[in-house]
């Protein structure tokens, strides 16, 4: 049986996309991203997790490492996986956001 952690791993590594015509070219799929952390039980503020993957790409890995496009998917899906939890928002956060814009709406 494959633990928890590594399914979510293999899934967010499926986001990524690199061109087999110049590697260099990632793409991720953040819909896809942000839908599977919430299969899981992860909930992130999606605009600040999507600028900070991007940065933390753009700091760590563009122009610094050459790798073939299995390794980057792996690198990036930990990456983003290790984000996540750093960016974690508790469910009961989340219904007190709810409930506040709830009462901004109404007023």
């Amino acid at each position: 049986m494959i633990h928890t952690q590594r399914r979510l791993l293999n899934r967010l590594e499926t986001c990524v996309r690199v061109s087999r015509s110049d590697e260099s070219e990632i793409h991720i799929d953040f819909d896809t991203v942000l839908r599977t952390l919430l299969e899981f039980g992860v909930t992130v503020p999606p605009r600040q997790f999507e600028d900070t993957v991007e940065s933390l790409l753009n700091e760590k890995i563009v122009g610094k490492i050459e790798a073939n496009p299995t390794a980057i998917k792996i690198i990036i899906g930990k990456l983003m996986y290790d984000v996540s939890a750093r960016m974690a928002i508790s469910s009961v956060e989340v219904l007190k956001h709810k409930l506040k814009m709830d009462e901004s709406q109404e007023s």
